[in-house]
């Protein structure tokens, strides 16, 4: 159904409509991906590079918040959240190939734990207090940070997960990939926590201390931040700014445009999963307003 859905959408114009905005007005396309198979992303970045457009770098994009300076016409920010250890296989050597800029942005703790405490719920949640056994994420993002703490620290395996079973990369992994021309490493806290769910003191220190670590492990200065699961509450930019952060990224559906503040830049979404017809309409900005429509026209 979503595959015929995103047809529809095509064919109605959509998507050739937000690519002419994209490289005819003053707005960027901005993108992220979590842990999408090879031939999926690079059908992405291939249709975007037939279309006209032209990859950019945080560094780019933070000139041009903050600098104004000008960006090439059709410009797109790609990034990716987590981490995942399979981006090793299906993104890197896209990357390299296609010689494309993107930023990783890397929960600290989840990397030293080798596991992702979300994905340890999905897996282990036979394992959870009885109530949280249906629907166990939703609940437990209803809940403060040291409550959600308390309930999946024990779903950790007490020494760490085997190389064959990680989630994540590992530390020399980051490092490893940090040294490349096209990637830039960015903070995503210390414990993917959300950060709406977070007394003052435990929100100041997953963004104080996932940076520290990060520059610790690279040698190098980290300047952006990506809210995990999209949450903000308006708390964090302060604390962001006071601990030397220059962008953060929201996982609004929406353009960067030169009015955009750079503590709530937005991204389009594009699923691990689903057909290319469906995940292009998705990175075009165009499916979730069209979704929101549908949901109000049949009143869901």
């Amino acid at each position: 159904m979503a595959a015929l859905l995103a047809y529809l959408l095509i064919l109605s114009g959509a998507v050739k409509r937000a690519k002419k905005q994209c490289l005819t007005g003053d707005q960027i396309l901005s993108a992220f991906f979590h842990d999408p198979p090879e031939k999926l992303f690079k059908a992405c970045l291939i249709w975007l590079k037939k279309n006209g457009f032209v990859f950019i770098s945080s560094e780019q994009l933070l000139n041009y918040l903050f600098k104004k300076e000008p960006l090439p016409v059709g410009a797109v920010w790609i990034t990716f959240d987590d981490g995942w250890e399979r981006n090793l296989s299906q993104v890197i050597p896209v990357i390299q190939e296609m010689n494309v800029p993107v930023t990783f942005f890397i929960p600290t703790a989840e990397i030293e734990k080798g596991a992702f405490w979300f994905n340890q719920v999905i897996k282990h949640k036979k394992r959870l207090p009885e109530e949280f056994r249906i629907r166990p994420f939703e609940k437990l993002l209803l809940l403060s940070n040291s409550e959600r703490q308390k309930i999946v620290k024990e779903l950790y395996p007490a020494s760490g997960n085997p190389a064959e079973s990680r989630d994540p990369m590992s530390t020399a992994e980051i490092q490893k990939i940090a040294a490349l021309p096209q990637v830039t490493i960015g903070s995503h806290t210390v414990n993917h926590v959300v950060t709406v769910n977070c007394q003052p003191e435990e929100l100041e220190r997953e963004i104080k201390d996932s940076k520290s670590t990060l520059e610790e492990w690279l040698g190098k200065e980290v300047l952006s931040f990506a809210y995990p699961n999209g949450d903000y509450d308006g708390r964090e930019k302060p604390l962001l700014q006071k601990h030397g952060y220059q962008i953060a990224a929201t996982i609004e559906n929406d353009y960067i445009t030169a009015e955009t503040d750079p503590f709530f830049v937005p991204r389009n979404c594009v699923l691990d999963d689903g057909s290319f017809a469906e995940n292009l309409c998705h990175m075009m900005g165009v499916w979730t307003p069209f979704i929101e429509k549908l949901k109000k026209l049949f009143g869901r």
